[in-house]
């Protein structure tokens, strides 16, 4: 069946509102007066005694990620987690009589009852789409990638701009430039977001394509510069020298240096072969009194 309305101009209900008729601002899903967490709403006509009193209560506040506006996952950053309307379906309500499937299908999100969030569990394959797409475990391995690339990103524009002070005086204007041009664009792909199914964020691969362009320069330029040659360490000291004195104080103590054939060796007498000879003489002396 073909719309009826397809091709016409929208075209408000009533030119002038007749007598006894209200036109009323209400949620566009409940059909009741807006309650501030309504976030569609329409122009209704309404009996003057039949005006709509009592408010929404089928969009109520909970926490929800922003990026996805569902509930959030374990893996949803704190800083986009947000109070946000969710569509709760009142006890009396006819959609209670919808199947889960037909209930997501007509009203994509909605939820049976408030405390009934509570209880919904991300693990469960059949509660998952209740919750945020986005933010998954994937999302949490390339995040901690993107992390740890853009560290070592950081890492690299910070030795190359070491370089260019070290080396300022034998770097031409040239390869300065050429040198800031890359990092630059290495800043550039850092900074970027790019969407993908998983949300937005950093192009990784665009990331290391500029990294190995800005390396590559910057070796190019270092093997152009001339390495410092090396200091002299000055002439070590003759170990033969005499005029060492430890060799001095060495050759006293050598016990194994032979001596000097023409040298006199002075000869200490013994202490004791002195008192062996006066005993003797004594002991000889009384054997003669003896006799």
């Amino acid at each position: 069946m073909q719309p009826i309305h397809k091709g016409l101009a929208n075209k408000p209900f009533y030119d002038h509102t007749p007598q006894g008729i209200r036109s009323v601002r209400v949620c566009a899903l409940s059909g009741k007066l807006p309650n501030g967490n309504c976030k569609e709403t329409v122009t209704e006509y309404f009996p003057a005694g039949a005006v709509p009193k009592k408010k929404c209560d089928m969009h109520q506040e909970y926490t929800v990620c922003s990026s996805s506006g569902k509930l959030p996952t374990p893996y949803c950053p704190k800083d986009q987690l947000k109070v946000s309307s969710v569509v709760v379906i009142p006890k009396d309500s006819v959609y209670q009589k919808l199947s889960d499937e037909q209930l997501q299908e007509y009203i994509p999100g909605a939820f049976r009852s408030l405390a009934s969030l509570g209880s919904y569990d991300y693990n469960n394959p059949k509660q998952r789409s209740a919750f945020c797409p986005i933010h998954g475990e994937n999302w949490k391995q390339n995040e901690e990638h993107s992390n740890q690339l853009a560290s070592e990103a950081n890492q690299l524009i910070r030795q190359v701009r070491e370089s260019i002070k070290q080396y300022s005086g034998q770097m031409s204007a040239q390869d300065k430039d050429a040198l800031e041009t890359a990092i630059n664009k290495l800043k550039e792909a850092l900074s970027a977001n790019t969407p993908s199914k998983e949300g937005s964020g950093m192009d990784t691969g665009k990331v290391k394509t500029e990294m190995g362009n800005l390396r590559a320069i910057h070796e190019k330029i270092l093997s152009r510069i001339p390495k410092e040659p090396a200091k002299d360490p000055g002439i070590p000291p003759n170990p033969d020298s005499t005029d060492n004195p430890e060799d001095e104080k060495g050759e006293e103590n050598n016990p194994d240096k032979s001596p000097d054939p023409g040298a006199v060796t002075p000869v200490t007498p013994n202490p004791s072969s002195g008192k062996e000879t006066d005993q003797q003489q004594k002991q000889k002396d009384q054997t003669i009194d003896n006799k």
